[in-house]
């Protein structure tokens, strides 16, 4: 996957590194981890009931962040694939 055209140096500079985009209350509470999880295993879930049985599937999620789909494919279907992908820590 590409950005084009790609961030000015300046705005790439803003968006990843002055930021912390995952290290406030909004991402690090438990109480909120543990709804995402359970909104993003019933989204996975739902999803896998359409798509129908899958020997092992795979995941690539693109500006992951917190990896919610990744980790819940993992604890949901063993084996599987994921891949994760974002320029942010």
């Amino acid at each position: 996957m590409f950005i084009d055209p790609l961030p000015t140096r300046d705005d790439f500079h803003k968006l990843y590194e002055q930021s912390n985009q995952f290290g406030g209350k909004l991402y690090r509470d438990p109480a909120r981890e543990s709804a995402a999880l359970e909104y993003y295993t019933d989204c996975f879930r739902r999803m896998a009931s359409l798509r129908g049985a899958v020997r092992e599937p795979k995941m690539l999620e693109i500006g992951a962040g917190r990896v919610w789909l990744c980790r819940v494919m993992k604890s949901e279907a063993v084996p599987c694939l994921t891949v994760a992908q974002d320029v942010s820590d």
